[in-house]
């Protein structure tokens, strides 16, 4: 998990809260410089603070679904000659439960914006800088939802369906650039959007987040994540590419 000798910038989505946040420190405690991208300005001021002084870490206050914004950004980085060697997708949105028929295309194409388009355009604007490089490695966190179903979140599902197909591509298209893509399929982490998700199910028994459901009976922090991620931006990993990594404490591989 540790950084390339001459490391260069690690840009995180969604980096002021939940898995990007964790992800975001964990990097920082081991040395890598980290270029947060998120929403909530506020919240990344808070998040640059925590991390410290002499701490190599910006935050950027972007809408993954802007495509101008987005490409503005990289645009920036290039000229200013930042190194970017590594990219966390984190960013998302988790709908209410709806079933098809009770879904409306507005909130369909929602979720897609920023599930999948967001990805696709950082993604995008991240892939030039790390052939500049001469090599990077990508790790977009998808879901339990993309290779099982659970009730009433037909969006959700079919976005980070995606994720895992669209990391899959880029892996194999960018592998002769260097560039190594992967993504992890979490299960239940908590998060502000699991919280929400949560308060709007009404328990966290109606979305299955129990012991009965994960083998390892508990929800993970996010802190749990961020190693993994980290895993898959270090050396340590660099033969895996193109890979769905599984972290779901064993809640995808239960019958009943």
């Amino acid at each position: 998990m540790k950084p390339r000798e001459s490391p260069g910038w690690v840009v995180v989505t969604g980096a002021a809260t939940g898995i990007g946040r964790a992800v975001s420190e964990f990097l920082l405690e081991r040395g890598w410089r980290v270029l947060g991208v998120g929403l909530d300005g506020t919240d990344g001021e808070e998040f640059v603070t925590s991390a410290g002084q002499g701490a190599d870490v910006r935050f950027a206050e972007i809408d993954v679904t802007d495509e101008p914004a987005v490409t503005e950004f990289f645009d920036g980085l290039a000229k200013q000659g930042i190194r970017v060697t590594g990219l966390v997708n984190c960013a998302g949105i988790y709908p209410p439960p709806a079933t098809i028929e009770e879904l409306s295309l507005a909130d369909w194409r929602r979720v897609m914006s920023v599930n999948v388009e967001g990805i696709f355009l950082v993604c995008r604007g991240a892939v030039p800088l790390m052939k500049a490089a001469g090599g990077g490695s990508i790790v977009n966190i998808a879901s339990v939802h993309a290779v099982a179903a659970a009730s009433g979140q037909p969006a959700y599902a079919a976005s980070k369906g995606a994720v895992v197909a669209l990391t899959r591509q880029i892996a194999i298209d960018y592998a002769p650039h260097g560039i190594r893509a992967n993504s992890v399929i979490v299960g239940s982490v908590s998060t502000r959007i699991t919280l929400a998700a949560i308060e709007e199910a009404g328990s966290a028994e109606a979305l299955n987040l129990t012991f009965d459901a994960n083998a390892i009976g508990r929800i993970a922090p996010a802190s749990e994540v961020a190693p993994i991620a980290a895993f898959l931006l270090g050396e340590e990993s660099r033969f895996i590419t193109a890979s769905a990594l599984v972290a779901d404490g064993g809640l995808t591989s239960r019958i009943l």
